[in-house]
């Protein structure tokens, strides 16, 4: 059964309203999540004052193994177009069947000005092994 996690940094930061909608969001999404495989729920997109890209999302480890982020390539798309891609080296590490919000940081540079504009998707592009 998919549970949803809040990474120690969120549990103590978060305000009350943004983990009632997370938790919202994940338990609307739940009964439609596939058995197996990694996805991402977008929550919400914004830029910060030096002009990153942060697209926020919950995280679904749907796979009975662990998951971390070390030189991963994600990326997040509109159809066949990418609008912003990155590699990402993150200290986290998410359970096996568990679900965590986490908010990715796209350098400037790495995004398209139509990624602000537009709902797309984030996927993870290539896995380093």
């Amino acid at each position: 059964m998919q549970q949803l996690v809040f990474e120690a940094a969120w549990e103590k930061t978060i305000a009350r309203k943004d983990r009632q909608t997370i938790i919202r969001n994940f338990e609307q999404i739940l009964a439609t999540l596939p058995s197996t495989g990694v996805h991402f729920t977008l929550l919400k997109k914004a830029v910060n004052h030096r002009d990153d890209l942060l697209i926020t999302v919950l995280i679904h480890n749907c796979n009975e193994k662990p998951l971390d982020f070390d030189r991963d390539v994600l990326q997040y798309r509109l159809d066949e177009q990418i609008l912003a891609r990155h590699t990402f080296h993150l200290p986290l590490k998410i359970a096996g069947k568990t679900s965590m919000p986490w908010t990715f940081i796209f350098p400037a540079g790495s995004y398209t000005e139509q990624a602000l504009r537009v709902k797309g998707k984030l996927e993870i592009a290539a896995r380093w092994v």
